[in-house]
């Protein structure tokens, strides 16, 4: 139910709610790097419940939250207001999420949790397909679409009010998590592709060790593992700028309504996740550097077609939609090999490394999204369009 909201329906409606109330576009960057910046406390909640035990407390608030701001932000014009709320509803998700990687490891013996945190993602993945899906009926009135998201949540605080328990849960400390989880760390959020592609790995809180590692990286950036950092951070940075502005740039600069957007998205979202497991198989075979050179070259591909449709005279539609799928559907490779990749690349231990890595995809979302808002701005949407395609392609 989560998923559904927090993948799915915000993801298509809280920038055409932005753009159409506001007629700002440059103010759906704002708003959507606000978001971004409350999905970074992870960390926090994972030291308030390893030290506190607030796992159940952390879990009810973050739906409830959740559910609020669903409630809530469409009756305001204000982009103080819209920030605020976006960066609550960020938190409250990064809030359900990291606690429900801590449940499945401090309930369940060490045995059971990849298939079980196999099976929460899963279920997170479906939840963002279904609320794409619901995000293209929703997208001609979407006031009614954030109360039907609220109204979801509510089922949600039941089923935690009803089946969570409430007695003490046993106290094992994050540290001494931390290397048995990294086990895992190949695990994804099935659905999560273009959310900012930041949030392909659960276990956030490894970004508490990144002091460790950034003062050593300057050393490190003429090395492979370096220039795959920096590398990363820019495709990262640019991908960001560009689902910041999704719905709102098919619609406006290639005629493809949102509904139209919502759809495709969740159809070959769906689609892309037999890719995660065909994505280690291939990486396993052919090498990992191999499988991500070719998903980076098919992005690139995508990116191309619809750059080079901005420039047709009719048509948009039937050219951008083939580049935006080639979008959706290689993130799986990218991030399957990517990880595989920065971890046999890195010269520090798993924690370190995923916490940088992690770290790297986090910073690079929140700035991709801000510093679009200000070209957008100083350029207009067709301009901005062009600017934009040209700097993913080099960043690709």
């Amino acid at each position: 139910m989560v998923g559904i909201i927090a993948a799915g329906l915000m993801l298509i409606l809280l920038p055409l709610m932005v753009a159409d109330l506001s007629h700002q576009v440059s103010w759906v960057g704002i708003v959507l790097s606000a978001n971004n910046l409350g999905l970074l406390c992870s960390f926090i909640w994972g030291r308030l419940a390893d030290k506190y035990q607030m796992h159940r407390l952390l879990f009810f608030s973050g739906i409830a939250v959740l559910m609020l701001v669903g409630f809530c932000i469409t009756y305001f014009n204000a982009l103080w207001i819209w920030m605020l709320l976006a960066f609550l509803a960020g938190a409250s998700v990064d809030a359900t999420t990291t606690v429900a990687t801590l449940f499945v490891v401090e309930f369940n013996p060490q045995k059971e949790w990849e298939p079980r945190i196999v099976w929460l993602q899963t279920f997170y993945g479906i939840g963002q397909v279904t609320g794409l899906l619901m995000a293209s009926a929703f997208v001609v009135n979407i006031q009614v679409g954030f109360i039907a998201a609220a109204i979801i949540l509510i089922p949600a605080l039941l089923i935690v009010r009803k089946s969570i328990p409430k007695q003490q849960m046993p106290h094992i400390a994050l540290t001494g998590l931390k290397e048995k989880l990294l086990k895992i760390t190949d695990i994804h959020f099935l659905g999560f592709f273009a959310r900012i592609e930041m949030y392909s790995n659960t276990l956030h809180f490894s970004f508490i060790k990144i002091y460790e590692t950034v003062g050593s990286i300057k050393s490190k950036t003429t090395t492979p593992f370096g220039r795959f950092m920096v590398s990363w951070f820019l495709l990262c940075f640019g991908i960001s700028s560009f689902f910041a502005y999704l719905p709102v740039t098919l619609k406006n600069a290639y005629a493809v309504s949102s509904s139209l957007t919502s759809f495709i998205y969740g159809l070959f979202s769906a689609a892309a996740i037999i890719l995660y497991t065909y994505g280690g198989k291939l990486s396993a075979k052919w090498g990992s550097n191999k499988v991500y050179r070719a998903a980076l070259l098919l992005r690139f591909a995508g990116f191309m077609m619809l750059f080079g449709t901005f420039f047709l005279p009719f048509g948009k539609e039937c050219v951008a939609i083939p580049g935006f799928i080639l979008l959706v559907i290689t993130w799986p490779l990218i991030s399957i090999s990517g990880t595989d990749l920065v971890i046999k690349l890195s010269p520090y231990n798993k924690d370190a490394t995923m916490g940088f890595f992690n770290a790297i995809l986090a910073i690079a979302s929140v700035l991709g999204s801000f510093v679009s808002a200000p070209l957008q701005h100083y350029w207009d949407m067709h301009h901005f369009q062009v600017l934009a395609y040209l700097v993913l392609v080099f960043l690709i």
